[in-house]
């Protein structure tokens, strides 16, 4: 089952690579945080997830060189 939202995918993600959570996400077990991210794979949660919320990088190509 994918995740329903950004949030939850990385919740999931960084259970299934270790991470203790506390509160709620605590009683998350292991097993299901790793289905998650597996049903995850492949999918892009919003744009630019590497930059600014809601903007994402220009392409490198159009990056002039001095």
């Amino acid at each position: 089952m994918p995740s329903s939202s950004p949030k939850q995918a990385r919740l999931m993600s960084a259970i299934s690579h270790g991470w203790k959570p506390t509160g709620k996400a605590a009683d998350i077990p292991v097993s299901v945080a790793r289905e998650f991210h597996a049903a995850d794979k492949g999918h892009k949660y919003g744009k630019g997830m590497h930059g600014q919320r809601g903007k994402s990088y220009p392409p490198l190509s159009s990056l002039k060189r001095q």
